[in-house]
């Protein structure tokens, strides 16, 4: 073998597509809530309750909709970006994690606007509490793989009863499968790709600790900021440093991959047939 097996996405094919979805996302969830809560709850005399109810409604339609269409790609007909081995009706890790996250996030903001005073603090903390919640399941995942411990549920294309994988493989495989458009191919091609690389096996449960601590260590310092300040800056800090931590990340991952494939590349290329060693 001249080189791991390819993975059929290329995403420099996909930069355009990936850069607007991302811009809308952190538009309407991060800069949107920002500027909506600073304007109105300062510039003008809407009601307190009112100003949270026109971000409440905005961000849960944007919510919604995601969760909806990505229902959609993973359910229809004719569709091929169902995991490997299920049904149809299967619902994917991500898409099971998006509902929880949208479970937490919504019951904050309804709680923190039912006081005559709306609690600006607890409707600030939506993104460190996303990044817990998604930290301790990343977190909890990979340390099931760690210790070799079969799954007691589906994970995406990992059925029932089989070893856990890294946390950031299923994010990949069902990321790039149905919001990619990637389908079962790449599903299957990812499968392949894991099983007969052990350099791609280690950069995936090296970037799931770097994910999930770091998610767990950064919701930790917003939460303490959020309650420690003014709660007029708590709320741009609540809002704003989760979406900038998430960026920085993104771009460490992609060079810190870029370096691990190309170095996987070379291994592929100069290891003796039939090498196999485990990670």
């Amino acid at each position: 073998m001249t080189g791991p097996p390819p993975l059929p996405y290329n995403l420099r094919e996909h930069k355009k597509s990936i850069a607007i979805h991302w811009s809308i996302t952190v538009s309407v969830a991060c800069v949107l809530q920002i500027v909506l809560f600073y304007g109105l709850w300062f510039g003008t005399s809407i009601d307190r309750h009112t100003v949270f109810t026109i971000t409440q409604v905005i961000l849960g339609i944007f919510a919604i909709q995601g969760w909806a269409v990505r229902l959609w790609r993973l359910l229809k007909k004719n569709t091929a970006a169902t995991p490997i081995g299920s049904s149809r009706r299967y619902l994917d890790f991500f898409q099971l994690s998006f509902i929880g996250g949208f479970v937490v996030s919504t019951l904050e903001l309804v709680i923190g606007s039912l006081p005559e005073r709306p609690n600006v603090r607890l409707m600030a903390m939506p993104g460190s509490s996303l990044l817990f919640y998604v930290g301790a399941q990343l977190l909890l995942v990979t340390l099931l793989h760690m210790g070799t411990y079969s799954s007691p549920v589906r994970l995406s294309s990992t059925a029932r009863g089989s070893v856990c994988r890294p946390a950031v493989y299923y994010l990949i495989e069902d990321v790039v499968a149905v919001d990619g458009g990637g389908g079962v191919d790449y599903r299957e091609a990812l499968n392949v790709r894991y099983e007969a690389s052990p350099m791609f096996r280690r950069l995936l449960l090296r970037l799931s600790f770097f994910w999930s601590i770091g998610a767990l260590a950064m919701a930790t310092i917003v939460t303490i900021l959020v309650y420690a300040i003014n709660e007029g800056v708590a709320y741009g800090i609540g809002w704003g440093i989760p979406f900038v931590w998430a960026a920085v990340w993104a771009i460490i991952t992609t060079k810190w991959a870029q370096m691990a494939l190309a170095e996987e590349e070379r291994w592929f290329r100069q290891s003796a047939p039939g090498r196999n060693d485990s990670v």
